[in-house]
């Protein structure tokens, strides 16, 4: 809902996912990771099938203090898994599987319409 994060463009057999979020972002998965990641919970009327995430995430807040300390702006762009440059901002998450195997942004409000922490 801030902005425009990255765009990336779907291959055959890819999920787009749509959070049940203010925001409604959209994302996509590749079939392998989604299959390990979400599991069917019921059809839905907008042409989309409801699913709930089965795994975990490990989260990092760009706070201020963050930023400061790793000499980051409070905007900055990385790139993502397809090579597209994305957005991050202060008081967003950069989040990632237990394995590392990536990193993603997810902005403030969305984070916690999201994710639960433990």
């Amino acid at each position: 809902k801030d902005g425009l994060e990255t765009i990336n463009h779907a291959k055959p057999d890819d999920y787009i996912v749509k959070n049940q979020t203010d925001a409604a972002e959209l994302y996509i998965v590749k079939q392998e990771k989604f299959m390990a990641r979400y599991a069917y919970f019921k059809d839905a009327p907008d042409d989309f099938t409801e699913y709930y995430p089965t795994g975990k995430v490990i989260a990092i807040e760009l706070s201020n203090d963050f930023l400061r300390e790793q000499d980051l702006a409070k905007e900055f762009y990385f790139e993502a898994p397809w090579g597209e440059p994305v957005i991050a901002k202060e008081n967003d998450f950069l989040v990632m599987p237990p394995d590392q195997s990536e990193i993603y942004r997810i902005a403030r409000k969305e984070f916690f319409e999201t994710y639960e922490l433990m």
